[in-house]
C-alpha cells in the first residue's frame, strides 16, 4: 500500500513540475518569473509609468485590481527588490490576471514588464537579471468575467404584441357591452 501510495505522489510530482515553468522578458534587463504552469510575457516598456492609474495596460482594456502602493479589488502579495514572490487571491469576478512590475528607472531598459498569468496561476516568484535593479511596485491587472445575457422574454416581438391588441379589444369590448346594458 506505501508502495502504491508513494507511486502516486511520484506522478504527481511529476505531472506538476511538468506543468512548472520559468519565462523571461526584456533584455538587456529581464524580469524572470516562474509559475505552474507557465506565465508568458505580455509586454515590456520604458518609463516610471506602470502605475495601475491610465498606464499603458489599462489603455489595452485591463482594469487595475491592485497594486504595492494602494488597496485594490483583488489583494496583491508582493515582495520588493531584485527577487521575491507574489500571490493574490483570485476572484469569479475576473478573468484574464496579468501581473506588472515596474523596476528603478535608472536601469538599464526596459523598466517594467508584464506577464500573462494563466489561469489557475495565483502565486509565483520572480528575480531580475541585474543586480542593481529592483523591483519598486507591482501592478495586478484583470478584466471583469463576462455575466450571463439574460434571455428574450417569453411573448415579446410581433406575437406579443398583436396578443395584447387582441386582449385591449376584447376587455374594451366588454367594457363597451357592460356600459350599453346598464344604460
Amino acid at each position: 500500500m506505501l508502495k502504491r501510495l508513494s507511486a502516486v505522489f511520484a506522478i504527481a510530482l511529476l505531472a506538476s513540475a511538468a506543468n512548472a515553468g520559468t519565462i523571461s522578458c526584456g533584455t538587456p534587463t529581464a524580469v524572470t518569473v516562474n509559475s505552474t504552469p507557465t506565465a508568458s510575457c505580455y509586454t515590456t516598456g520604458n518609463g516610471d509609468n506602470l502605475n495601475g492609474n491610465n498606464d499603458p495596460v489599462n489603455q489595452a482594456g485591463f482594469i487595475t485590481l491592485d497594486t504595492t502602493t494602494t488597496s485594490g479589488l483583488v489583494e496583491l502579495v508582493f515582495s520588493l527588490g531584485n527577487s521575491g514572490s507574489f500571490s493574490f487571491l483570485a476572484s469569479a469576478l475576473y478573468t484574464d490576471y496579468l501581473l506588472g512590475i515596474q523596476t528603478t528607472t535608472g536601469s538599464a531598459k526596459p523598466d517594467y514588464f508584464v506577464f500573462n498569468l494563466p489561469t489557475g496561476v495565483t502565486s509565483g516568484s520572480y528575480s531580475i537579471n541585474d543586480t542593481g535593479t529592483s523591483a519598486t511596485r507591482a501592478v495586478l491587472y484583470g478584466h471583469l468575467a463576462a455575466s450571463p445575457v439574460p434571455g428574450p422574454i417569453v411573448g415579446a416581438g410581433l406575437p406579443g404584441m398583436l396578443m395584447a391588441f387582441a386582449g385591449f379589444f376584447v376587455w374594451r369590448r366588454s367594457r363597451r357591452a357592460k356600459a350599453a346594458a346598464a344604460a
